[in-house]
């Protein structure tokens, strides 16, 4: 026993048993991993932000949806709503999504033809200036060895459009 100044006195057990956790130690086939699977492949497949999927999930169920919750759900927690009405609502984001935009990512061997038009008007160097881009990255590129994110890619592009704007105004480009 120990007494703390003004206070009382108590024992502490330490034969209490403890409760112990209730966490399955490895992910199953739930319904939750299931919507979990599912929330992670429209993520990727339409590049969308959690914040931008939360979004469309509370326009297409009608309840306000958090990009908190959205993420608990990505990690498996259980939703408060009923899992089909998600699923039901990644569907209709499915179905909006894909009349809107491509695909997540510019696939390597189109990365690897802009680079080659790219390199047709200018040098390497002024390219790599003009992207913003390391050497290594823009070798990767100009093999055609990875496919690039499609806002990071299109983002690029304008750079490097209007650095040729710029250039060909001062002369340095023909």
């Amino acid at each position: 026993m120990r007494s703390i100044r003004g206070t009382k006195k108590i024992q502490i057990d330490s034969k209490v048993p403890r409760k112990k956790s209730t966490k399955p130690s490895a992910r199953s086939d739930t319904p939750s991993s299931a919507l979990s699977d599912a929330l992670k492949r429209t993520l990727d497949t339409y590049g969308l932000s959690q914040e931008e999927l939360a979004e469309l999930l509370s326009g297409f169920t009608g309840q306000n949806i958090a990009r908190t919750a959205l993420s608990g759900w990505l990690r498996g927690a259980e939703p408060r709503i009923s899992s089909d009405i998600i699923l039901d609502a990644l569907n209709q984001v499915a179905k909006h999504e894909g009349k809107s935009t491509q695909s997540a990512y510019v696939e390597a061997h189109e990365v690897k033809a802009f680079v080659a038009q790219q390199l047709e008007q200018m040098t390497r160097k002024q390219l790599m200036l003009a992207a913003e881009m390391p050497q290594s990255t823009f070798w990767q590129w100009e093999q055609g060895l990875v496919r690039v994110n499609r806002r990071r890619f299109e983002r690029i592009k304008s750079l490097i459009e209007m650095w040729k704007k710029v250039a060909t105004e001062a002369g340095a480009l023909k």
